[in-house]
């Protein structure tokens, strides 16, 4: 089993310190929080060690929160509209995928996978305000990437940089 873990908040001077999740609740390691910058909600990872991961939302003022999918390191779109996280297609490669929240954090549709990428494994990524989101890709192709958000279309994901040598893998 997986480390138990929670989520606090508290002020820049210290002050107002208080737990955000509750232990247990739900099960596993409460990570990776990211504040929704137009709404009073937080998504973060649950970690189940090696096993699995799952990606929630929770309101900043307290109460139950809500699964939104299995995956992992998730952010919220500039207007706060919309979760983003990693997760992985059912031949094992690591996707980047988006669904529309409510003010709540409750998921509203399903989720859209906006890029898949074979062989790789997405190491973190960012999502701009203007919805272009940049990846990170290790394993195979060390670049960072660039793709636009389904809103404006899917698009083939553009090559910031063009690294070919570097190499994560231990020797």
């Amino acid at each position: 089993m997986a480390a138990q873990s929670i989520l606090w908040i508290v002020h820049r001077d210290g002050t107002g310190r208080r737990q955000l999740t509750k232990l247990g609740a739900p099960r596993g390691g409460h990570t990776k929080p990211s504040v929704s910058p137009a709404r009073g909600i937080v998504t973060f990872t649950v970690s189940h060690g090696h096993i699995s991961s799952e990606v929630w939302t929770a309101p900043l003022a307290g109460g139950p929160g809500t699964k939104v999918s299995n995956g992992a390191s998730a952010h919220f779109s500039g207007d706060g509209k919309a979760v983003y996280w990693i997760g992985r297609t059912i031949e094992g490669n690591d996707a980047l995928l988006r669904v529309a929240v409510d003010e709540r954090g409750i998921p509203s549709g399903t989720p859209q996978t906006l890029q898949t990428f074979a062989g790789n494994f997405i190491g973190d990524f960012s999502v701009a305000r203007d919805g272009t989101a940049v990846l990170w890709l290790y394993r195979g192709l060390a670049n960072l990437w660039s793709v636009d958000s389904p809103t404006r279309g899917v698009a083939q994901p553009v090559a910031i940089t063009a690294d070919d040598v570097r190499n994560t893998q231990p020797r």
